[in-house]
């Protein structure tokens, strides 16, 4: 349950799904991650955070499905909206982003 803008109780459905099809290969390479309630980042107003990540095949989708929703995790958690910081243009959600994939980037390359 949840509330709306006015007070009233409000049911919050949460319905996700995936569907893999491996093309013209014997085996599927790609891999997907679903994270539901992943944090509730001061950035979002401590609301819940959700990650969904489709990851290309080749040799770092699995490390990637393993790695990327912790790392996008720990970068959203750091962030601190310091004196009612409106976050303009999602700066701060932008940085965290980048944050994420430059580490993860890091770490593939070290395989």
């Amino acid at each position: 349950m949840a509330a709306d803008a006015s007070g009233s109780s409000v049911v919050v459905e949460e319905n996700e799904g995936q569907k893999c099809v491996v093309g013209r290969k014997r085996e599927m390479e790609d891999e997907v991650s679903v994270q539901a309630n992943l944090c509730r980042p001061e950035i979002n107003g401590f609301r819940p955070v959700h990650f969904f990540g489709v990851f290309d095949g080749r040799h770092v989708s699995a490390l990637c499905k393993a790695r990327m929703h912790v790392i996008m995790e720990e970068e959203l958690m750091r962030v601190k909206v310091i004196g009612g910081e409106s976050n303009v243009g999602g700066e701060l959600w932008r940085t965290a982003i980048n944050r994420s994939f430059q580490k993860m980037d890091e770490m593939a390359l070290r395989l």
